[in-house]
């Protein structure tokens, strides 16, 4: 099985009251397929920009696995990382995603071949997405030691 680190979100460690905080990988994405893992990593990159900005866990319960809708409340510092092209590749997997028609075989759920966008975009736009993230959670957590 493939494994791709997705340091979309921080997690923290403390050995003691006086030990650093060591900063990992918050979640580990599990796949067999390009589309697969970066469908799940655009989707977490996301929710994790709106939980930095505020958004309960109620609101992304709302959200469900609706990428567009995700991509909607999405700061635009955070869109300005990926393509027109990325953008669009992502809304054209929504379709399927949204319905969980992508946890089935490669006819989907309805019993059809469905068409989905080159795992290339996609995997670039989770990567730019993953990335761009890491710095802005990164300096907030610089910042906010530096506070306490």
């Amino acid at each position: 099985m493939s494994r791709c680190e997705i340091t979309a979100a921080l997690s923290s460690t403390v050995n003691g009251p006086t030990a650093p905080m060591a900063l990992r990988p918050l979640i580990t994405i599990y796949g067999t397929t390009g589309v697969g893992k970066s469908k799940l990593a655009i989707e977490l990159a996301l929710k994790a920009d709106l939980v930095h900005r505020g958004a309960s866990e109620a609101a992304l319960r709302k959200l469900g696995h609706d990428l567009e809708a995700a991509l909607a409340r999405t700061d635009a510092t955070v869109l300005a990382e990926v393509t027109p092209e990325q953008v669009d590749a992502i809304k054209w997997l929504n379709q399927y995603y949204a319905v969980k028609e992508l946890e089935y075989t490669a006819w989907g759920a309805s019993g059809r071949m469905i068409s989905v966008p080159r795992a290339s975009y996609l995997l670039d736009a989770g990567t730019r997405l993953v990335e761009h993230l890491d710095g802005v959670f990164r300096s907030a957590f610089r910042a906010a030691r530096v506070r306490s």
